[in-house]
């Protein structure tokens, strides 16, 4: 009898342990990752409302559920966020520079190997990495952290430039045409040659609405004086380039 007692007890003890919760772990989320090739954007919804427009050659990873854990994304590329308010957990996304916490609010994230940059819209995020250093933005800020380097920088700025390309706006912010070229190779999902080396550090400044990549090159062509050619989705830019300033 005192055996029996002794298992009976046992047993009890292991069942409260268990479904009470002294041992139960919280399940882990199942991740979905989406991709979006070049030439391609994607609109994403979360279990919990919140919408990411996902940009051209960019990847993404998320939880399939959003659940009474911490929702956390991981991203290489470049998003847009529209994060729905929680209560009492942030909403964070990593990418391999920075750590982005929000609970609530609408934000650019950029991911590149050279860095990333973050651009609030609306609401207040907390940024941070590695070594500890950390800062809060508010609207129209934007944090910047390049590869390697161990601060964060921030400046004001002209959001729309940076979040432009949710609603098919092309900015191109005073960037080198070779940067440039970087931008519509993933837009219009084309490889672009320039043949002269001088032609790759002009200068670009301007701004394009729904544009076809041929209306794009030819503004580009009345700006720098420059020849194109499209065969396929393979662009080729000739011209004297730019005088030394």
């Amino acid at each position: 009898a005192a055996v029996v007692s002794f298992f009976l007890f046992a047993s009890y003890f292991l069942f409260v342990r268990f479904e009470l919760g002294e041992e139960k772990q919280p399940p882990v989320a199942k991740l979905k990752e989406v991709r979006a090739s070049k030439g391609q954007k994607l609109d994403i919804r979360l279990s919990d409302g919140t919408r990411i427009k996902l940009n051209a050659n960019s990847k993404i990873s998320y939880p399939e559920k959003i659940n009474e854990q911490t929702p956390e994304v991981s991203l290489e590329g470049e998003a847009y966020f529209d994060v729905t308010p929680l209560s009492s957990r942030p909403f964070i996304v990593h990418t391999s520079h920075v750590t982005t916490r929000v609970l609530g609010t609408s934000f650019n994230v950029l991911s590149q190997p050279e860095g990333t940059a973050i651009t609030l819209v609306e609401g207040k995020v907390n940024v941070s990495i590695l070594n500890g250093q950390t800062t809060v933005l508010t609207p129209n800020l934007q944090a910047t952290i390049s590869k390697g380097s161990s601060r964060i920088d921030t400046q004001e700025v002209d959001v729309e430039k940076y979040v432009g390309w949710r609603n098919n706006t092309l900015h191109f912010n005073n960037i080198t045409l070779e940067e440039a070229f970087t931008i519509i190779e993933n837009w219009y999902n084309v490889k672009g040659e320039v043949k002269n080396p001088q032609l790759r550090n002009c200068i670009i400044n301007s701004k394009y609405q729904n544009e076809s990549l041929e209306n794009v090159l030819n503004s580009f062509r009345f700006m720098l004086k420059m020849n194109f050619t499209i065969n396929g989705n393979h662009v080729t830019v000739s011209g004297k380039g730019c005088p030394e300033k």
